[in-house]
């Protein structure tokens, strides 16, 4: 599709439609395929249990503890901590609250759902701030790309919530706009994994002849953005947890 895609001067309307809704059927296809190859949204779930319905810190306790729960059957990690950040456990109140954790059918639509708002918030991203003559070609590039719809949506990994947010950093990078490392910080707040490529950005910023201030300001606003998500866990070995969490997964 890609390799024919490329042969077209200019995309047809209809091809345009075409190839949206055949990428949002998939999408919705693998949100009701059951996940397979990896457990991580099994973790993800007992996890968001111990915090909105045990109420206790998952940075700090461990599922462990609840060895009568039916949820520890679907998991090897119940003696990890979360590895995750504070942003990704605080978003997802929204579809825990929704559905509840009385039936797991009920969690997995709803949260591989969640992942796909996500989906479709990159998608309006990409296709708002792409330039024109590539802004199909990218949209089709992301929303047909079968990892991102198996990962995303099958196995519903969080990787789609920390995209959205490196996406956007991206493009405000591109911009010059000084919410360029709070977007990025909340990406890493989701998953800390994109960590290493900031010496990148700050790379990319003197590269572009940013004034320092701009660069000390947007540096500020992301540590400011850092310690507001991290304080409703009032616990320093909520970092502790964290890397240990990491560590085990």
């Amino acid at each position: 599709n890609y390799f024919l895609l490329t042969k077209y001067k200019v995309i047809p309307l209809s091809v345009k439609i075409s190839l949206f809704f055949a990428c949002i059927i998939s999408a919705v296809l693998n949100i009701l395929t059951h996940p397979v190859g990896a457990p991580d949204i099994f973790n993800y779930i007992i996890n968001c249990k111990m915090a909105y319905f045990y109420h206790l810190n998952p940075y700090i306790h461990t599922f462990q503890s609840f060895g009568d729960d039916p949820l520890i059957n679907y998991t090897t990690l119940s003696h990890s901590t979360l590895p995750y950040g504070p942003l990704w456990l605080l978003l997802c109140y929204i579809p825990f609250h929704i559905s509840g954790f009385s039936s797991i059918l009920s969690i997995l639509l709803c949260y591989k759902s969640f992942n796909f708002v996500f989906f479709i918030f990159t998608v309006i991203l990409i296709y708002h701030y792409e330039e024109k003559d590539k802004k199909w070609m990218s949209l089709y590039l992301f929303m047909g790309n079968p990892v991102i719809l198996f990962e995303g949506m099958v196995n519903g990994h969080n990787d789609i919530i920390m995209t959205f947010f490196f996406i956007y950093s991206i493009f405000n990078l591109r911009g010059n706009s000084f919410f360029t490392l709070p977007l990025f910080t909340l990406g890493s707040l989701v998953k800390v994994f994109i960590l290493p490529l900031l010496p990148l950005f700050l790379i990319e910023m003197v590269r572009r002849k940013w004034p320092i201030n701009k660069i000390i300001t947007s540096c500020l606003l992301s540590v400011l953005i850092a310690l507001c998500l991290f304080i409703p866990f009032r616990d320093r070995n909520v970092i502790k947890g964290m890397l240990s969490g990491m560590n085990s997964y």
